[in-house]
């Protein structure tokens, strides 16, 4: 995985750069990619996870069982301005860690 000098060095300048970036470094030729909690607006190449929004997957992501895709099966989960929103942070990490394979990646983006 890329420390954060090695990837400042790509000359990476937006999220959406850096989110593709990463999705280039997945070895797998199908790769399975969730934004989680996107909302309407779901990142290019990706499966939207949402409770409200029309998405391709409706799942509570605050609950205590994620039961939308087995473990071990996400090459990578993205969150961008939602982990802010999450009432049990340690649950919610223990469930992506859960459906993250090994060596996945998972991309958080937060307000500053």
């Amino acid at each position: 995985m890329p420390t954060i000098a090695e990837l400042d060095a790509t000359g990476l300048h937006t999220m959406e750069e850096l989110r593709n970036h990463v999705v280039s470094l997945i070895q797998a030729p199908n790769p399975v990619l969730f934004d989680l909690g996107c909302g309407r607006k779901v990142a290019a190449g990706f499966r939207g996870v949402d409770l409200y929004a029309d998405v391709e997957v409706r799942a509570d992501l605050f609950s205590h069982e994620w039961t939308f895709t087995p473990e071990n099966s996400a090459d990578m989960l993205y969150a961008s301005h939602f982990l802010e929103h999450v009432p049990d942070l340690n649950t919610f990490m223990s469930n992506a860690w859960k459906i993250l394979k090994d060596g996945g990646f998972f991309l958080i983006n937060t307000p500053y």
